[in-house]
């Protein structure tokens, strides 16, 4: 192990000694999956050393049940990490959620690199075979909705410009493959899924290949922030209903913007 990851494991069994318990994670039943109170990976996680060398984030719930992660099995997580001076607060700085997702499987949201409430995020299932990741978008992660299959995830992220402004973006995450899907249209995925334009005030699947969502009803000029503004402080905000459809064949490794 290098003298980074020495540093950084030498600081969480610090942190985790200084802990009087584990901070509690909260799961909702609602359909509209609003995300839990973010806790830092020092309050929920512990370090080790697996057998094979490799290193080790521990991660326990409220009623004692332990998961353990593989940093090595986060490729993007460990090829962040390997790139910073001081590992050790960076892991400490990483916040985690646990998605309340129906299956066998387990999904925890990490988000790191933050900075202004804006984080990267990857998207972690662990299951008995292993784990896989896949990374989504930077930003503030708000909320989820599960297709009516419940294979699929949409995931709302937004865009602070001051506190006063939210612009969102709206992708989809296929839960089997853990990769991110496309829209079909490439122009309302320009708007709607790579560049944060507009708020989305309400969003909803129709069928398993389809979901519409609420946005403002202005014209592409009007993107601007004092237009927005005037919008959200008006009581008669007018609101245009969009129906995507996602790509059935495409899947991608990875959320990326064009």
């Amino acid at each position: 192990m290098n003298d980074k990851w020495k540093g950084a494991f030498l600081a969480l069994a610090i942190a985790v000694a200084i802990i009087s318990g584990v901070t509690a994670v909260y799961f909702l039943m609602a359909n509209y999956k609003e995300a839990p109170t973010s806790v830092t990976m020092s309050d929920l996680v512990q370090s080790g050393t697996a057998d094979s060398g490799s290193e080790i984030l521990t991660v326990e719930g409220e009623n004692g049940e332990k998961v353990d992660l593989t940093i090595s099995d986060i490729p993007l997580y460990k090829e962040y990490l390997d790139l910073q001076d001081d590992i050790g607060n960076e892991v400490e700085r990483t916040q985690l959620e646990v998605l309340d997702l129906a299956g066998q499987e387990r999904f925890i949201l990490l988000k790191y690199n933050c900075g202004n409430k804006h984080c990267s995020t990857i998207l972690v299932k662990e299951r008995e075979s292993g784990v896989v990741s896949v990374g989504l978008a930077d930003g503030i992660f708000q909320d989820y909705k599960l297709s009516p299959n419940k294979d699929l995830l949409l995931a709302r992220f937004g865009y602070s410009e001051g506190g006063q402004v939210v612009r969102h973006v709206l992708l989809a995450v296929d839960l089997v493959q853990m990769k991110v899907i496309p829209y079909e249209s490439t122009e309302l995925a320009e708007v709607f899924m790579h560049t944060p334009t507009w708020p989305i005030p309400d969003y909803e699947w129709i069928d398993n290949n389809q979901f519409w969502m609420a946005s403002v009803d202005l014209q592409s000029s009007e993107a601007e922030f004092e237009a927005i503004q005037n919008w959200l402080a008006s009581s008669e905000r007018k609101i245009k209903k969009i129906t995507i459809s996602l790509n059935q064949k495409d899947r991608l490794g990875a959320y990326l913007t064009p």
